[in-house]
């Protein structure tokens, strides 16, 4: 899992640190060219050494669900911002990952290393599905939540003013409000107000186009 993560972030152009404890698989990772710290990442100092306190996204792939628990724990108050991503073989402790500081928790058997990685870089999304259309042709939808306040610009506009579909081919399903109602597909003329979350449907290049262009 760990190995399919790296070589994602890798092709993705991240900059990114990897502590190892094999002697063997700390050399194959050093002869790819990525940066690894060799030690033990249930120690608080080799976790410092890898500068998990200034780290964006974290991600805890050990073998063992006890090393997985602590590590998570110990990361989690070095950096109380971090998006952590923990590794869960069994689904029945997810709860205690979740609990212990881990924003998400994902089962390796369920969820391919690929994907992981994708919600690793982009923890906004919600879920993601494939179709088959027609003549093989092969889609790759997301579903994205987005919160107003990383798009100002959109800020007391309406869904029909910011263009969202005619720009980028993406398609608003639902608004979410903590002191509103959910509204599922709003009218064009609903108007973001300051606390909205929004999440809209498309495809990954569409949506990753919205987040370089639009988002603060």
């Amino acid at each position: 899992m760990g190995a399919i993560i790296a070589d994602e972030l890798d092709k993705s152009g991240f900059i990114f640190i990897i502590i190892e404890k094999s002697d063997n698989k700390v050399e194959v990772i050093r002869e790819k060219g990525m940066l690894c710290i060799h030690g033990d990442a249930t120690l608080d100092h080799i976790l410092q050494s890898a500068s998990v306190s200034k780290s964006r996204g974290i991600a805890v792939a050990l073998n063992n669900h006890q090393d997985n628990l602590f590590v998570t724990m110990s990361i989690r108050t070095l950096n109380h911002d971090s998006f952590l991503l923990s590794r869960c073989s069994n689904d029945q402790n997810k709860s205690k990952l979740i609990r212990s500081g881990a924003n998400k928790a994902i089962n390796p058997y369920i969820t391919h290393g690929f994907r992981i990685a994708e919600i690793l870089t982009r923890p906004e999304i919600e879920d993601s599905f494939s179709v088959d259309g027609y003549n093989n042709q092969y889609f790759n939808l997301n579903i994205d939540e987005i919160s107003i306040n990383k798009i100002p610009a959109f800020f007391g506009k309406s869904i029909a003013v910011t263009k969202i579909k005619a720009k980028y081919h993406l398609i608003v399903v639902c608004i979410i409000n903590p002191s509103k109602n959910s509204i599922i597909t709003p009218n064009s003329d609903y108007v973001y107000s300051e606390f909205d979350r929004f999440m809209l449907i498309g495809d990954k290049v569409n949506l990753d186009d919205l987040a370089s262009n639009e988002t603060s």
